[in-house]
Order: C-alpha cells, then structure tokens, then sequence
C-alpha cells in the first residue's frame, strides 16, 4: 500500500541509478525550520534542524518532478524491504520510519530536501546525507 501511495508509474531502480553515482552530489546542507519554545507569543525565536538539502548535479532527460516521484517510491521500497540491503549512506530513507522527499529544480541540478519526524530522524538524515556526500566522491 505505501509503495502504491508514493511510486509513480514505472519507476525502476535503474532509472534513479545516476542519483548514486560518483560525484552526482554537489553538496550538502542542514535544513533548518523557525520555531518558537513553548508556542505562540513566548518569544525567543530559534532554528531547528529538521532534515538535509541535498545538492544534486543535473541527470540528462529528469525532471524535479520526475525525480521526487522516483525518489519518494525508492523511500518507500527500503521501508518495505522490497530492495536489496541497504547502506548507511542511503539518505533517503530511514529504517522503519518515512520520511518526507521533495525534489525541486535548480540552477544546475536539483535541491532535494529530505524531512524527518523529529529531532532525532532528523540528525540522522543529516547524518546518512554527509555520508552520502563522501560516499559519492569516493566512487
């Protein structure tokens, strides 16, 4: 079911493939959002991490679009077990929870902003991308 909720119609792996090769990411960010301690009216506004930018290079014939589908149904494949094992270096997903993936276009590429749920699926995504980062420019 959340396979069907979150893939795009003909989606393969292969297909976002160029998404996990050498040098594909740019760079890294932490995406922070406004909040406030204690609700509305306290003052004292701070950031809070809530996830990663994820700077990718153009893949030739991809869309934002395209690729926020492909990568939301690649999220839900992990969380299901339906792809093979997955390393830590996979920012996309995290074990046994969703996250949130939006893909938008950018100047030379694409900025793919990765949310978790909370404080701690957020450090890990963040945790996961910077090692995806590294990953990328190892290959």
């Amino acid at each position: 079911m959340q396979e069907k909720a979150r893939c795009v119609s003909g989606v393969s792996e292969a297909a976002i493939a160029p998404v996990f090769e050498k040098d594909s990411v740019e760079r890294i960010e932490p995406l922070y959002t406004a909040a406030s301690p204690g609700g509305h009216g306290s003052g004292g506004n701070y950031s809070q991490l809530i996830g990663a930018i994820i700077h990718l290079r153009a893949i030739n014939g991809v869309t934002a679009e395209w690729l926020d589908g492909a990568l939301e149904c690649h999220s839900a494949r992990r969380l299901l077990g339906e792809l093979p094992e997955a390393t830590p270096t996979d920012p996309f997903w995290l074990p046994g929870r969703m996250v949130d993936i939006e893909a938008v276009a950018a100047r030379a590429g694409y900025h793919v902003y990765v949310r978790g749920g909370n404080i701690h699926d957020a450090e890990a995504i963040l945790a996961r991308a910077n090692a995806f980062l590294e990953a990328s420019a190892r290959r």
